[in-house]
């Protein structure tokens, strides 16, 4: 049941993007390895995965397989997916069409003693499909949350399904597929809770079926749902519901049904058939759903809940809400991009990449606006994995210091603030309890300066020490960045106390300052 948000009340965000990277050659897919390293992995359809540490685009491949990939249309390397286990294994495994003849490959990789690099040489081939047709090649593949390996797969292409894949029993096209990949089972295992395991002329991994082509789909990672976004034949697109409860065995519909509508005939029977959740059709420019995530992060109290996906050929962003036992639905923002696909980090920040620029973009809540201060108040504020974003300055945290936040050895310096009524400066500084006569600016291009506790006192009482300036001066935000990331090895051992000073734009006779610390051993 599809409702109507403002007939039950809701708030939406009011999103808008930030760019977080670029230089990528035709992304579509974006995820995180799950390693409390702080990278978000790009794949490149043509080949390729690319690492993006705290915004900036590693030089060097993560994988490079472009020499057995045949790519183009929607054939190429599709996704990756790290399992639980892939910090201590290293183990990993990506959905690619094979050269020459288009079968879909699911293979595992191991990566180098460089963890930044995988082995293109390693590749255990877990899964081949061959694939009838050149388009509909799903391409999705994610570990659930009791860790098996769940893939997407389209009906093997054409229009319309002439080889009626999506309901074939027998076939593993058109379908949800739940293997189990990391127990040591050669060349995989099949789970024993499958839903068609004891059921005669049913392949064993099918865990639902009637799907057209899951291009992407994903795990709420706080309650376990699942959402796919299945792309649509000529008129509708929609977004497909399976409660973390189920037992699988869903049948989603195609191709008796497109979305809640019948295909090719005047009546059917929904009778045994799951309908989609939600549903929109070609009218406006719309014609490729690409399925999203749920944001579970903590940085954006009101965009916590909602399902994000968006439509390749319009470039607009949806939300959906779940309500009980409904859903509501809207459009967020509409945008010039073509959106392949939706990703997250380890901290639940959520991205989407477009195709077309090859650039990678993070989603916010346009929260708007923090007064400027009106006298000098300070904050102190606990040393957290994810910054809080908010209105009042006493309920916000606009510091975030990723994994080291929650037991990681790596650091990732994130900042976030809602928009301000009106300009400010922002001055980033931290200091050392082993140098207790120095504190250590930030300047506008990320270098240190360091200036001595007197020139910050003074700084504090409207006086500043020539050479003293702003991180960013006369900005209105909002404000999203990660301008540092490193291993804490690098830091040596003490407390360190990082400070934000926002003063208005100019000005130095009032200000907000925050602070939070955090130990190295």
């Amino acid at each position: 049941m599809q409702c109507d948000a403002a007939a039950l009340g809701t708030t939406w965000p009011d999103i808008s993007l930030i760019k977080a990277g670029g230089g990528l050659a035709q992304p579509v897919h974006i995820t995180h390895a799950g390693d409390k390293s702080g990278r978000l992995f790009a794949v490149e359809q043509d080949g390729r995965i690319r690492i993006i540490r705290a915004g900036r685009l590693l030089a060097a491949p993560f994988l490079d397989i472009s020499g057995r990939v045949l790519s183009g249309g929607e054939q190429g390397l599709l996704s990756v997916a790290f399992p639980p286990g892939f910090a201590s294994t290293g183990r990993f495994y990506v959905n690619y069409t094979r050269r020459p003849d288009g079968a879909t490959v699911i293979a595992r990789y191991r990566v180098t003693l460089d963890p930044d690099i995988a082995d293109p040489s390693s590749e255990e081939v877990v899964l081949v499909i061959n694939q009838p047709f050149a388009n509909h090649n799903g391409g999705q593949m994610a570990f659930g949350p009791e860790g098996f390996l769940y893939i997407g797969m389209g009906d093997g292409g054409s229009g319309g399904d002439p080889l009626n894949n999506a309901q074939n029993h027998a076939s593993l096209l058109g379908k949800m597929l739940r293997i189990d990949v990391e127990s040591g089972a050669v060349p995989y295992g099949i789970p024993p809770t499958n839903p068609f395991v004891q059921s005669p002329g049913y392949r064993p991994e099918i865990w639902a079926l009637g799907l057209r082509n899951p291009w992407r789909f994903s795990f709420d990672r706080q309650t376990g749902d699942l959402y796919i976004g299945d792309v649509g034949q000529n008129l509708f697109e929609e977004v497909d519901f399976q409660p973390a409860s189920s037992t699988g065995g869903e049948n989603y519909g195609w191709n008796v049904m497109e979305a809640s509508q019948c295909y090719q005939s005047a009546s059917c029977s929904p009778a045994g058939l799951t309908l989609p959740v939600a549903q929109y059709d070609h009218a406006s420019g719309d014609c490729s759903v690409t399925g999203g995530m749920i944001y579970r992060g903590q940085k954006y109290p009101r965009l916590r809940g909602v399902y994000l996906y968006g439509d390749y050929c319009s470039g607009r962003i949806r939300g959906l809400l779940a309500d009980g036992g409904s859903f509501q639905n809207t459009t967020l923002l509409d945008s010039t991009l073509s959106i392949t696909t939706f990703g997250d980090d380890e901290s639940g920040g959520l991205y989407l990449a477009d195709q077309i620029s090859g650039s990678i973009y993070r989603i916010i809540d346009t929260v708007s606006g923090i007064p400027l201060p009106a006298g000098r108040e300070s904050f102190t504020f606990p040393a957290a994995e994810s910054p809080v974003v908010a209105l009042d300055p006493s309920l916000m945290n606009p510091f975030g210091f990723g994994p080291l936040a929650s037991g990681g050895d790596i650091l990732e310096f994130q900042l976030a603030l809602a928009q301000f009524t009106a300009p400010v400066d922002l001055y980033i500084a931290y200091s050392v309890s082993t140098d207790p006569t120095n504190v250590f600016l930030v300047r506008p291009d990320l270098s240190i300066q360091t200036i001595s506790i007197q020139d910050a006192q003074q700084l504090l009482s409207g006086q500043p020490a020539p050479g003293i300036e702003p991180w960013q001066n006369n900005v209105a935000g909002p404000v999203d960045v990660n301008p540092f990331t490193l291993p804490a090895t690098d830091l040596s051992a003490g407390i360190y106390t990082v400070y934000l000073l926002v003063t208005p734009a100019g000005r130095l006779d009032s200000y907000y300052l925050g602070n939070a610390a955090f130990v190295i051993p």
